[in-house]
């Protein structure tokens, strides 16, 4: 039933453990990697960090072998922990740029497109590195391991993205054609009214929020829902899509969501392999 503390169903909740790749994956199609690569995206606000947790427990529980990383908001520890990590993920990148240096490259041209200061354009580019870096440590993963990203490759959109103006579909096929993708993106959306309710409450709130008249903060996430829309429309994100409507304010109503979503990323899950 909805609601319940567990999900309860069938073989299809463990995966079978694997020695090579299975064929028509995403990022992990191409050598050992993790049995699978599940990123949620979507506007601030929707509720993806939230979902992506009770998913994760909830795999868990079924049997499955999970690792996560999920948005951790922002502070002074944060901002020195991401200082850190930035020069790691570069050196991944570095030793790997047969496969990201033209993602790279395309990221930080959809960058240039904003109007806005370098220190602002600085701190998105290592943002950009950083969420590469870990899908560089995803792809060499255990086989047998599914990992969960909260805000991952696809959604460093809303670091180049974001703004009063939606981007030109131009610039969108162009970060879509280098992007690796994930083997399944779920994509979290939720009513325009609930995300500025959530967004500005949350204790976090983005730099590209604070101190805007509440006019200017619902254009924002207008467009930004706008962004996420369309990519979530595009052929390759299409294909490995899993849409989850969340405008329920209920402790009740997110269970419902997240045990949904859960047995369809378990059929998922099972079916990776032959």
């Amino acid at each position: 039933p909805h609601g319940s503390a567990a999900v309860r169903c069938s073989r299809r909740c463990t995966p079978r453990r694997r020695d090579g790749v299975c064929r028509n994956a995403g990022v992990a199609s191409d050598r050992q990697a993790a049995l699978m690569i599940i990123e949620f995206v979507g506007c601030t606000g929707a509720g993806k960090a939230t979902l992506a947790r009770v998913v994760s427990r909830r795999l868990q529980a079924c049997g499955c072998r999970v690792q996560g990383r999920w948005h951790t908001g922002s502070s002074t520890l944060v901002t020195v922990r991401n200082a850190l990590l930035t020069p790691v993920a570069l050196l991944r990148l570095v030793r790997d740029r047969s496969r990201y240096g033209a993602c790279l490259k395309a990221m930080l041209r959809a960058l240039r497109w904003r109007e806005a200061s370098p220190l602002w354009s600085i701190a998105r580019a290592s943002a950009t590195v950083r969420a590469l870096g870990h899908n560089a440590r995803y792809l060499r993963a255990p086989s047998n391991e599914v990992n969960i990203v909260d805000e991952g490759v696809l959604g460093t959109a809303h670091l180049a993205f974001w703004g009063d103006t939606f981007p030109s579909l131009e610039l969108l096929d162009d970060f879509l054609t280098v992007v690796p993708l994930a083997d399944v993106v779920v994509w979290v959306d939720a009513p325009l009214e609930a995300l500025e309710q959530r967004a500005q409450t949350r204790p976090d709130l983005l730099r590209e929020l604070r101190g805007r008249p509440p006019a200017q903060v619902r254009a924002r996430l207008a467009n930004l829902q706008a962004v996420f829309r369309a990519l979530a429309q595009a052929p390759p994100v299409a294909a490995r899509l899993v849409p989850a409507w969340n405008p329920q304010a209920s402790p009740e109503g997110r269970a419902a969501l997240a045990e949904d979503l859960t047995e369809e990323l378990c059929r998922r899950i099972d079916g990776r392999c032959p």
